[in-house]
């Protein structure tokens, strides 16, 4: 059951009037099509739990049966919050849809997204046309293969930033498009390192062009996944020239590009250069650089080690995080008077290679502490490297899962890991 039938059966259930075909069409923006659709998935539900059938009366006047009164009880929690998408908001969405699409999209395409009708699409067209059109892109019809939008990379990303950072309800459903699911997750990557960069460069972002930064980068990502790269000639860069682009700009699409598995050429960066500009004039202030130079140390670390065990950990942002923040926590506290813990011990000698590697690398950390590192400490360092190869292992499998222990955030890593398995 969709959405708009959930609301459907909220409108039937409080109306003191008959309702119709007609006018629910009219209520809801869609053809009487897709009205009578929703009603025969209505029907369906009432059978199931015995509430009887509606039948239409002439003129399309709907008629419920004795039991309806209970079919809004019996609706599934979620769907009684359900939100009823008006014809405005489906062009919008549609547009959004046709923008980003790489493809040709029939009406049928459209049509199955919006669980609405043929008719109803066609009825929006000339909407999500225009909308299509003030973006300054066409869209192109083809015969047996349907709509495509022609036009600018950088001009669709634009319209597509200005709408994934609206606030409406519509904007879900467009992120839980299978296309786009992954820009959530990406999202979260993105925000870390546009704060580490941000640090480094000494420079304090507001929350608003830091959103609309993490934004753009995480529709760079997304577009360049799909073959939709932005070249360095691209109209829509404003002029921005290659002696604009910072070590900012440079160094943050570098990473985003390592992080997300994702191939971000000399143009990405050039046009990320171009966007923040127009972002700036916002006020600067200087950080304190020594978490800047745990983190520059602890990639330089995972580097050597991955070298040493020959397992590439390098794109594994979680470890830099995690890894980063243990040295950051040991660099400026008393070294270690922790006893050794016995199951600490045993899952480290469970990877030999791993202890092994991390001793051979131990002088880079104690150049830096200006002190020795002790047998405690490098056991924990090496657990964040186990916790690492586990999590390489279970990649596919993703369960959500809280750890909570006494023994560390390398600790709980690991052992978060390890309940990842399959059985």
């Amino acid at each position: 059951m969709n959405k708009r039938t959930v609301h459907i059966v909220q409108v039937l259930s409080h109306s003191t009037e008959p309702c119709s075909i007609s006018g629910l069409a009219r209520e809801f923006r869609v053809s009487e099509r897709t009205i009578r659709n929703d009603l025969t998935i209505l029907n369906v539900f009432l059978s199931k739990e015995s509430l009887g059938q509606i039948s239409l009366a002439a003129k399309g006047v709907i008629i419920l049966p004795e039991g309806f009164s209970k079919a809004e009880g019996l609706l599934p929690v979620e769907d009684t919050f359900a939100y009823k998408m008006s014809a405005d908001e489906r062009m919008e969405l549609g547009a959004a849809i046709l923008i980003s699409a790489t493809n040709y999209m029939t009406l049928g395409n459209l049509a199955d997204i919006f669980s609405v009708s043929r008719a109803t699409i066609l009825n929006d067209l000339d909407g999500i046309k225009q909308r299509v059109r003030d973006a300054g892109l066409e869209v192109v019809s083809k015969p047996s293969c349907g709509v495509i939008v022609h036009g600018d990379e950088g001009l669709r990303r634009k319209f597509l930033l200005g709408f994934i950072s609206g606030e409406a309800p519509i904007i879900d459903k467009w992120f839980s498009l299978p296309e786009n699911v992954s820009m959530r997750e990406d999202a979260i990557i993105i925000k870390k390192i546009l704060n580490e960069q941000c640090h480094a460069s000494g420079c304090d972002v507001p929350d608003q062009p830091f959103q609309l930064l993490t934004s753009y980068l995480c529709l760079a990502v997304s577009r360049s996944r799909r073959g939709m790269c932005i070249g360095e000639s691209d109209v829509a860069l404003d002029g921005c020239s290659p002696e604009d682009v910072g070590s900012f700009e440079r160094k943050t699409v570098n990473l985003v590009g390592q992080y997300c598995s994702v191939a971000l050429g000399p143009g990405e960066v050039l046009a990320f250069a171009s966007f923040r500009q127009k972002l700036r004039g916002q006020s600067e202030s200087q950080f304190n650089i020594y978490d800047m130079r745990v983190q520059k140390l602890s990639r330089v670390f995972i580097r050597n080690v991955s070298d040493c065990i020959g397992i590439d950990l390098n794109n594994d942002y979680d470890l830099f995080e995690y890894l980063s923040n243990h040295l950051e926590s040991m660099f400026t506290t008393e070294p270690s008077r922790f006893p050794e813990n016995p199951a600490l011990t045993e899952c480290v000698n469970d990877r030999p290679e791993v202890l092994s590697a991390v001793q051979d690398n131990l002088g880079l950390l104690e150049d830096y502490a200006e002190r020795e590192i002790t047998h405690v400490e490098t056991l924990y360092i090496a657990l964040h490297i186990c916790a690492a190869l586990e999590r390489r292992k279970s990649q596919k499998a993703k369960p959500r899962v809280i750890v909570v222990c006494d023994g560390g955030v390398g600790t709980s890593q690991l052992l978060a890991e390890e309940l990842r398995k399959p059985l």
